[in-house]
């Protein structure tokens, strides 16, 4: 691992689009959504996932099994991809890649009108609206 690579995890925020925050699903187990955040925060630093199940499973205070049932389901959701990295020596799985999935970037992307943030291009409005300055006129 490269030294830009260290990163030991956001200090003030985690990223999480509503549209994660408030999936039903994930609701039903609200630490997905905290991994989510971890995941998104990684990537937008480091453009990759690299904290081991281990890591994630002592932030979260849970099992290493548990973060692997989280991760299925991330997955599942199409939010993350997950890839083996096999040695080419033995063939043993030395370790996993994690990316953003298909549905991340249109959940983060999309919805901005919607009141449910789960919207469609359609629904998209800017961020920032034009607004007039006033001016003050004590001069």
């Amino acid at each position: 691992m490269s030294e830009k690579q260290v990163f030991e995890g956001s200090r003030a925020f985690l990223m999480i689009p509503p549209a994660i925050a408030r999936d039903k699903e994930l609701l039903k187990k609200p630490k997905t959504i905290i991994l989510m955040g971890e995941i998104i925060s990684m990537l937008n630093v480091t453009g990759e996932f690299f904290m081991s199940n281990k890591k994630i499973a002592e932030r979260l205070d849970v099992s290493a099994r548990t973060v692997n049932e989280y991760l299925g389901i991330l997955e599942s959701k199409k939010l993350i991809e997950r890839t083996k990295i096999i040695s080419q020596e033995n063939g043993a799985i030395v370790g996993r890649q994690i990316r953003a999935g298909v549905d991340l970037v249109k959940r983060a992307s999309l919805g901005w009108g919607n009141t449910l943030h789960g919207g469609s291009e359609t629904h998209f409005t800017p961020l920032v609206k034009p607004t007039s300055h006033k001016y003050n006129s004590n001069t």
